[in-house]
């Protein structure tokens, strides 16, 4: 839609926000007005729109929320409500972390008596006080959230106090947006300065008249916003009555706030929106609203009431009572002055205690956070209680006189590198209600033998059982419904794809299956006592690292059907001397057969067109290379094969006899 016939319809003073309604019927309010909306856009599209299918799918998503909720049926009110945001998804309406930095951010709370409190006491709602919770735009009853606004004066009319009369104590808030440390693979972890460096902060506080000043003549800008209108309106009726426990225009607001959380899970997630407190609390500044994790107890953590990751992520003032001030004016003016910020607690208190032998989590923690017992040599047991719902990333990482560990079936999650250089540990289970095994999750775990995976598995990293180079055994559950085990190897369900093949199996030879199609990234990785693999021709893809360090492997025939050759694919082979590259292959990958030290000779089809960086790096033996192309290709050729394959261009390239004049 051009901007024009956009600022025609939100010119009309019917869809000012925020709304006031009656407080009689909510959900006929509602209707009402989106089906006028639906009207207006359908008169400003052309004919069979999608522009207008869309709006018109949003707005019914909407209403039928609102009345599933009526009626009872919050989990189809979600659903309802999850097809809404299936669209708006697509385009959303984010905010840069930076630009919410650059904005001054306070908290306002009535502490009811003269006692200066300590900046815990302004944060959000402590877990332990969840009874007392009400329910707010933004979260529902017993589910805390952090509530900040960009001036003084607007929070305190969203608390409804007098501050010059009442015990109103302010803080100004920072958002700490610095990335966490970021952690090499296979070379020294470092601890990160915060457990997740993404963000997610949506933004609703654009009103219809800054729309139209915004927009421009952007017509991508002017549709985004249209199709977000009816989400914005919903959740912009000024509250008609006073009600603890229920408000029915709390309905859409507190479903987006959930969908928020559930689709970010990983993310600092946060929303920002106008006041509906009043018209006149509309204007002076905006609101931001932060969910918090649910997560309120980490081991070795010191913060237990409240959300590790807000309190991680926010530091605060000393709290101030405004009333010690002369205006509200003054102490905005004050407090944004202060620059002795804090976090409500340390960081990583807790973590630096040493530990010898046996160790016991205590009952009622619920997440093993990031690196929490990382480095923790001296640990020879752990108990790990069935409050205890996810282990993060690196938690257990290097803890080399670990024998064994129980995971209970409590557990849904095991992080990154979870298990990283856990070099005693001989066997783990992995609990029946995990669903996600993630990246080097048990990387390094050389004494690993037998890993049994259960039938809740639904995603296995590649890179999950890196480098265990005892591992002989994985044995997946008969109704697990993405994987399967035949003789030891963990394929895909229907045994498409080869996704890995244990580095400690015994076996010098093996001949891949004909119903494979894919050879997966990190499949045979460290398979050091294979000699010889057969490759069937129904294998299309050879990913990345498939067979690196596949120090035994002495020749390798790829067939016709493959068609790309990943990264790494063949890196550190050192026993490789012949490779047949079928004249099905376009494309050789970066690094693909590096450190192939026993090479002497390759055969490149004319099919190749392009050879990776390093492809050849190290392969100090290679002096021939079989091209079955014509000169005139090689020099194609040459215009592609990327730096760092100086022993490739230097060895004797022999042609076939029919191209070797042209």
């Amino acid at each position: 839609m051009d901007a024009a016939k956009f600022k025609e319809i939100f010119s009309k003073d019917n869809y000012r926000l925020p709304i006031r309604w009656d407080g009689k019927d909510f959900y006929a309010t509602l209707y009402k007005h989106l089906k006028n909306y639906r009207e207006d856009i359908k008169s400003h599209c052309s004919e069979g729109s999608e522009l207008f299918d869309d709006v018109k799918t949003v707005c019914r998503g909407i209403c039928a929320a609102v009345d599933c909720s009526f009626r009872g049926y919050p989990e189809k009110a979600y659903d309802s409500f999850k097809g809404v945001m299936e669209i708006l998804g697509k385009d959303p309406l984010l905010i840069d972390e930076k630009d919410v930095k650059k904005e001054s951010l306070y908290r306002v709370v009535d502490v009811e008596n003269a006692a200066v409190p300590d900046r815990k006491r302004l944060f959000h709602v402590p877990f332990s006080m969840r009874s007392k919770m009400s329910t707010q735009r933004y979260s529902i009853p017993g589910f805390p959230s952090l509530y900040l606004g960009t001036s003084l004066e607007l929070c305190c009319m969203e608390v409804g106090k007098d501050p010059q009369r009442d015990y109103v104590c302010v803080s100004r808030y920072e958002l700490q947006t610095d990335e966490r440390v970021k952690y090499n693979v296979f070379g020294q972890n470092q601890r990160p300065i915060f457990d997740n460096d993404e963000f997610k902060i949506y933004d609703i506080s654009i009103k219809p008249d800054n729309a139209i000043n915004k927009s421009g003549n952007k017509n991508k800008d002017v549709d985004i916003y249209i199709k977000w209108y009816p989400l914005i309106s919903a959740c912009s009726y000024i509250r008609a009555m006073r009600d603890d426990h229920y408000s029915a225009e709390y309905i859409i607001p507190q479903l987006f706030i959930q969908w928020v959380r559930s689709e970010n899970e990983d993310a600092v997630v946060g929303i920002k929106y106008f006041s509906c407190a009043s018209e006149h609390a509309s204007i002076l500044g905006h609101n931001y609203v932060f969910p918090t994790t649910g997560t309120p107890y980490q081991a070795r953590k010191t913060i237990t009431n409240y959300c590790a990751r807000l309190s991680h992520r926010f530091m605060l003032t000393v709290p101030e009572f405004i009333m010690d001030y002369c205006s509200i004016e003054n102490c905005e003016e004050q407090i944004k002055a202060d620059n002795n910020l804090e976090y409500i607690e340390g960081y990583n208190e807790g973590e630096g205690e040493e530990i010898e032998g046996e160790y016991e989590i205590p009952e009622g923690v619920s997440a093993i956070g990031v690196f929490a017992f990382s480095g923790c040599s001296a640990l020879t047991g752990i108990t790990i209680p069935d409050s205890v719902t996810s282990i993060g990333d690196f938690a257990f990482s290097d803890c080399s006189a670990l024998p064994t560990i129980t995971i209970p079936d409590s557990v849904t999650s095991i992080g990154n590198f979870a298990f990283d250089g856990c070099s005693a540990l001989t066997t783990i289970i992995i609990p029946k209600s995990v669903t996600n095994i993630g990246n080097a999750a048990f990387d390094c775990c050389s004494a690993l033998t037998t890993i049994i995976i259960p039938k809740s598995v639904t995603s296995i990293s590649n890179t999950a059982f890196s480098r265990c180079n005892s591992l002989s055994s994985i044995i997946v559950d008969i109704k697990n419904e993405h994987y399967t085990s035949v003789d030891n190897i963990i394929y895909n369900k229907d045994k498409t794809i080869l996704i890995c093949y244990p580095a400690g199996k015994n076996q010098n030879g093996f001949t891949i299956p004909d119903n494979v199609t894919s050879i997966g990234d990190y499949a045979f990785d460290g398979c050091s006592a294979l000699i010889t693999i057969t490759i069937p021709d129904s294998v299309t893809s050879i990913g990345d690292y498939a067979f690196s360090d596949c120090s035994a492997l002495t020749t390798i025939t790829i067939p016709d059907s493959v068609t790309s050759i990943g990264n790494f694919a063949f890196d550190g082979c050192s026993a490789l001397t012949t490779i047949t590259i079928s004249d099905s292959v376009t494309s050789i990958g970066n690094f693909a057969f590096s450190y192939c030290s026993s090479l002497t000779s390759i055969i490149i089809p004319d099919s190749v067109t392009s050879i990776g960086e390093a492809a050849f790096l190290g392969c100090s033996a290679l002096k021939t290379v079989n091209y079955s192309g014509t000169r005139e290709q090689r020099e194609r050729l040459n215009n592609n094969i990327g730096e760092g394959n100086e022993v490739l261009m230097k060895a004797e390239w022999i042609y076939n006899s029919s191209g070797s004049e042209n």
